[in-house]
C-alpha cells in the first residue's frame, strides 16, 4: 500500500489503495483456483488504517519498539523526519496489537522472531 509519500508522488491514496486491494483479491483468488494451500499470509500496510482488516479471516501484526521501528526505516534510506512522518500516519502500535489475532514481535533475535512465527503456522494450520 501506500503511505503519506503516495500523495507527495502525485498518486492519491484514494486511488492507489482500492488498486492494490484489486491485485490482493485478484492473487488470493488464484491461490484458491490452484486449490493446493490451506491459507495464505499477505502482507498489508496501512491494514487498520484503510478500514481493510475485516476482508480477512486473521489479522497477524509484527510489532516492534518505536526507537527500533524508527531505526530500521532510516536503515533503509529515509531521513528521521521521513521515518517520523511514516510512523504518526499509522495506527499507534498498541492499538494494531489490540485488534489483532497474533502479535509476533520483532525487537528481538531472527531465532526468537522464527519461533513465534512457527507458533502462528501452528495456530493456523490447526484451525482448518
Amino acid at each position: 500500500m501506500c503511505s503519506t509519500s503516495c500523495a507527495n508522488a502525485g498518486f492519491p491514496a484514494s486511488i492507489v489503495h482500492p488498486a492494490v486491494h484489486r491485485s490482493i483479491v485478484a492473487g488470493l483468488r488464484a491461490f484458491e483456483l490452484l486449490g493446493e494451500y490451506a491459507w495464505a499470509v499477505v502482507a498489508v500496510p496501512l491494514l487498520f488504517e484503510t478500514s481493510r482488516a475485516t476482508d480477512y479471516d486473521r489479522v497477524i501484526v509484527t510489532t516492534c519498539a518505536p526507537a527500533l521501528q524508527r531505526k530500521r526505516l532510516m536503515a533503509r534510506g529515509l531521513t528521521a523526519e521521513a521515518a517520523e512522518q511514516r510512523m504518526s500516519a499509522q495506527l499507534p502500535t498498541a492499538e494494531k496489537v489490540a485488534r489483532a489475532d497474533f502479535v509476533i514481535f520483532t525487537d528481538g533475535s531472527f531465532e526468537e522472531t522464527d519461533r513465534q512465527i512457527d507458533a502462528v503456522v501452528a495456530a493456523l494450520s490447526s484451525d482448518l
